[in-house]
């Protein structure tokens, strides 16, 4: 089988950003937390007085402070507006209660308050910023929505939502939450909107999704998810996601992440042919209500053993341990519908994260203290490193299938930075027309597509009165959005000239 290459590229199509955000290691006396909605690292150093130190990749964001030590911190955040610090600590005996300090330009201020939850003899499993001025309680009860007014040193409950749970999963994008039930075989989801608790359509665990604000609950050991959306101070519960009672899910399986501007439940479904010789993992995308999308997308990565899932440039990068090595799959990608199922393979074959260098070491790729966070964190508790994952599109047409040429354009158009290296490939095959004639053409059929829906929409927003400019061009086979269509409309004008070298 003949083989493309574009020049100059490499097979590494992810990277690691190239300095990462140094903080204090784990340690006996530190203890590492992160908050994926803010990006930010919290390193607290315990012993008389609790020493606090806020990292980010955004400087803004960064801080120190000290506090009295009061006991184990098991979760500590900042609100949005980083005006308002929450602490849930693991005090013995103690009800469920969170503390508040107010901040002022990132120190805080000697203002502290607390709230406890409204269920008697509760859990608290985790809490979450919908906004900036409210916080949710995420309980084995239920979920308490609350409104901070950190002027007059209270919380005032605006919604609360009773369901037994396990665990959440949270999605700060959309706001929406999703909670376990029923042993894991049913998940509820629950959408927070308007100072209301809104059930879409069943917890003790939770996952949450900072960049659509849904969090995921669990009931039921496992057999059942529930998600909410949080939105506008409201809680929307969503529709229920049922799964097998004899395949109920754990909460390292469950994860929520925003592709194509959709909010999708992530489950890791992991093959059992026999006890002994356990058949490979897939990863099941299952849109939540209202998403627009009906149908579940099937990753099958052929392997088995320790995954873990990013969003890169609305890529799945799924990676794996063992071989340390990552794949990438395009849930954009034209598949034919089954059953209300959509397959997918990995889009190029799987590779290695491209290493990276630490202190002027090699640093370790694929460790065990690795831990990945939504929608593209990387963190190594040991190292004290905050990385963020990076798409490197070139990469994508390195060393791939002849036939795979017209898949790899339709896939960079939907990248950003895409048009760039659709026009080098593109000069590439032109460069060598003899031996990729029809590849040649697959690649302009793929863009002639972009660009023929993208003028279909300008058209009939021009037809309808409305303003032109603006990208948004719905081609998911109905139902996924297609991204970037300015890279087909850049390829078309800077490619005007390759028709007539093709003759």
């Amino acid at each position: 089988m003949v083989k493309f290459s574009l020049e100059d590229s490499d097979p590494y199509y992810l990277t690691l950003s190239e300095h990462p955000k140094r903080f204090d290691a784990d340690s006996p006396v530190t203890n590492v937390f992160f908050d994926d909605t803010n990006g930010q690292v919290f390193t607290v150093r315990s012993g008389g007085v609790t020493g606090v130190t806020v990292n980010s990749m955004d400087e803004a964001k960064c801080t120190s402070f000290r506090m009295e030590d009061k006991g184990p911190i098991i979760s500590i955040k900042l609100s949005l507006d980083q005006k308002v610090l929450a602490i849930q600590r693991n005090n013995e005996g103690q009800s469920a209660t969170v503390e508040f300090v107010n901040f002022k330009d990132l120190s805080p201020t000697n203002v502290e308050y607390s709230h406890t939850c409204k269920w008697k003899n509760s859990k608290i499993l985790g809490f979450v910023w919908p906004k900036a001025n409210e916080i949710a309680f995420i309980t084995d009860h239920g979920i308490e929505l609350l409104q901070v007014l950190p002027e007059k040193k209270q919380l005032k409950t605006l919604k609360s939502v009773s369901f037994s749970g396990a665990w959440f999963s949270w999605c700060a994008q959309s706001n929406i939450v999703v909670l376990a039930g029923n042993n894991g075989a049913l998940l509820q989801p629950f959408y927070f909107n308007n100072s209301t608790i809104i059930k879409l359509q069943n917890g003790a665990w939770f996952s949450w999704c900072a960049r659509s604000n849904i969090v995921v609950m669990a009931g039921n050991n496992g057999a059942l998810l529930q998600p909410f959306y949080f939105n506008n101070s409201t809680i929307i519960k969503l529709q229920k996601l049922e799964l097998e009672t004899s395949r109920p899910v754990v909460e390292r399986d469950v994860c929520m992440v925003l592709v194509a501007d959709v909010t999708w439940c992530a489950i890791f479904r992991h093959a059992l042919t026999t006890i002994a010789a356990p058949g490979p993992t897939e990863i099941w995308l299952m849109p939540l209500s209202g998403s627009g999308v009906n149908y579940t997308h099937i990753l099958k990565t052929g392997l088995m053993g320790r995954f873990a899932l990013s969003v890169v440039d609305d890529l799945v990068a799924v990676h794996h341990q063992s071989s340390q090595t990552s794949q990438l799959f395009d849930i954009m990608e034209e598949c034919k519908v089954e059953n209300n199922t959509v397959i997918h393979l990995p889009l190029v074959p799987a590779h290695s994260i491209r290493p990276a260098v630490v202190d002027e070491q090699p640093c370790p790729m694929y460790s065990g203290n690795w831990v990945m966070f939504q929608p593209d964190y990387v963190i190594d508790a040991r190292r004290g490193c905050l990385w963020r994952l990076r798409l490197t599109p070139a990469a994508l047409a390195h060393n791939i299938e002849k036939d795979d040429i017209g898949k790899i354009v339709s896939c960079l158009l939907r990248r950003r930075g895409g048009a760039d290296v659709v026009h080098h490939l593109l000069a590439q095959l032109v460069a060598s027309a003899q031996i990729y004639l029809l590849q040649l053409t697959h690649a302009f059929d793929q863009i002639n597509s972009v660009y023929r829906q993208w003028a279909e929409a300008e058209l009939a927003r021009s037809t309808a009165g409305g303003a032109g400019g603006g990208v948004g061009v719905c081609a998911r086979g109905g139902e996924l959005r297609l991204h970037n269509t300015r890279c087909a409309r850049e390829c078309c004008n800077r490619t005007q000239t390759i028709p007539t070298l093709c003759r």
